[in-house]
Parts: C-alpha cells; sequence; structure tokens
C-alpha cells in the first residue's frame, strides 16, 4: 500500500521511473498506490497486481495533513489484507505528516492504521522520536531517514524482487532495501548528480523503540549544541544519541536501531561537524 504525494518544482520528479521499476517484475501480492501530484501528473488510483496494471484517475485534492491522513486511511481500509505482511510506504514532504509545524511536530496521522509489518517512510526527517512514538503497536518496523530523503526513493528496480526472496530473513530484506536505496543515491549514480543530497536510513524496531519512548517521556534531555545536525520548521533536530551520556539508554536506542547506513555526503559533512549519526532524531524548540 502507498501513498506518494509530490508538488515541489524545485525537485524532478521521478514517480514514473519508480513506477516503471515496479512493472519490470513478476509480482504476486497486490500493490496499491494513491499518488497525487499539483505540478508533474494527475492524481491516480493505481493498482499492479501480477500482469495486470491498472489506472484510474481520481480527484486531485490539496496536499495538505488533512487530505494525506484520509489518504493514508483510504488505502488501508480498501486494501489491506488480513494474513499478509502488509507493508506500508509513504513519499512526500515530512512536514505534511504534522498537524502544525509552527508550535509542535506532534500527529496522529497513522492514528487508524495498524498491524503493518513494514512502514517505509520516504521523506526527511522521519526517524523522529516524536513521530515514531506515535506508531507503538501499529508497526514492526519501521524504515527512515534521519537527515534528508531525497526524491531518488527506496522504489528502485529491486525493490519487489528484494521483498519476494524467499531464502533470506524479512530483516534482511529490510537490511538490503536501505543499501538498495543508498546506492541509488549515491555519487556515483547519474540520476543523483543532479541533486547532491545528503541521505541516510535506519530501521528501527518497534517494538525496542518503546523503551526509548518511555525514558523520553521520564527524563529530561538536556541540548548539546554540538549535535545539532539540521533544522526545519521551526526546529532543530539533534541525533538523539549524542544528547546523553546515560549508558542504559544509549543501550536501548542501539538496541532499536537495527541498520543504519549514510551515504558519503553525509559522511562527508557530519565529519567535519565532529558528529556521528546514530540514525535517530529529536526535536527541540
Amino acid at each position: 500500500m502507498m501513498v506518494v504525494c509530490e508538488d515541489d518544482l524545485h525537485l524532478k520528479s521521478t514517480f514514473f521511473l519508480d513506477l516503471g521499476n515496479l512493472l519490470k517484475q513478476y509480482n504476486t501480492n497486490p500493490i496499491h498506490i494513491i499518488y497525487h501530484s499539483e505540478h508533474y501528473y494527475d492524481s491516480f488510483l493505481i493498482e499492479i497486481n501480477k500482469d495486470i496494471f491498472i489506472s484510474k484517475k481520481i480527484k486531485k485534492i490539496k496536499i495538505n495533513y488533512k487530505n494525506i491522513k484520509t489518504c493514508i486511511e483510504t488505502v488501508y481500509k480498501n486494501y489491506y489484507i488480513v494474513g499478509k505482511k502488509n507493508i506500508l510506504y509513504y513519499g512526500g514532504h515530512s512536514h505534511w505528516l504534522f498537524k502544525d509545524t509552527k508550535t509542535s511536530l506532534n500527529t496522529n496521522i497513522f492514528e487508524h492504521i495498524t498491524d503493518i509489518e513494514l512502514l517505509i517512510l520516504d521523506s526527511c526527517y522521519t526517524s523522529y522520536t516524536n513521530l515514531l512514538s506515535s506508531l507503538i503497536g501499529k508497526m514492526k518496523y519501521v524504515i527512515a531517514c534521519s537527515t534528508t530523503g531525497p526524491n531518488l526513493g527506496f522504489l528502485n528496480e529491486q525493490f519487489i524482487d528484494t521483498l519476494h526472496k524467499k531464502d533470506i530473513k524479512d530483516i534482511d530484506k529490510y537490511k538490503t532495501i536501505i543499501d538498495l536505496f543508498i546506492r541509488r543515491n549515491s555519487k556515483d549514480n547519474k540520476l543523483y548528480k543532479n541533486f547532491n543530497y545528503r541521505t541516510d536510513a535506519s530501521l528501527i524496531d518497534m517494538v525496542s523503540y518503546v523503551d526509548v519512548h518511555n525514558y523520553i517521556h521520564l527524563h529530561t534531555i538536556d541540548k548539546n549544541l554540538k549535535c545539532k545536525i539540521e533544522h526545519d520548521s521551526y526546529y532543530y533536530f539533534y541525533d538523539l544519541i549524542c544528547l546523553t551520556d546515560d549508558i542504559q539508554f544509549i543501550r536501548k536506542i542501539k538496541k532499536s536501531i537495527l541498520y543504519f547506513k549514510t551515504n558519503d555526503l553525509t559522511k562527508i559533512h557530519f565529519k567535519k561537524k565532529n558528529i556521528f549519526l546514530n540514525g535517530m532524531i529529536i526535536g527541540i524548540k
């Protein structure tokens, strides 16, 4: 199940390139996509089921928190498959996931979603504790970025093939998806040269994350400006592990982050700032 929203004229749209990659493979499980764009293409409901491709034009929406929430709930209500390992994919700016970015970065955009095997958040600053805390009990695993999420996202040509492999564990499949994402956004990729984006991806175990959530809500976390990594929407984002010297808390964070990988630009940028990223961030006003 996918919800993809695009409206940024400054970024090159790659959605139909990604869609072509999905169509190249024989798919044994249905893929349902709600796609909205204000500048590139019309809005579509797309179904890919085995060798059948159905595209239906739907009413274009204004891309905002309320409407995206409705889209996510619609695709879940109509296409969730009982007994299957359902994967939910969101592609679009992260600020659309939050109710009010000027006063808080809180959200309940996934409040009516549950029993998801893997949530992929293909957008900036989404391995963020406010967002992750809203997913407890709803998702088993989350793939998200702690820095920027380029338009060359996770839907590479090996995406479906990776998920369908029967001879490797699910965790290893999800790690491979991250590896392919980082490779796609590397300096050796011709498409990547137009963007020059720092990026990374974390695989987060949401069961283990509960301990991180509980600690944050019981303790005061001090600001350490050395660990400030990004700022967006009136908030400063910090690498979570840099803000603590509590060994027990550090262990909880590391336990919940099953895998973390960055591209070369990210490594170079944060090495200059003397910051070692760990894959989970917290926002401080």
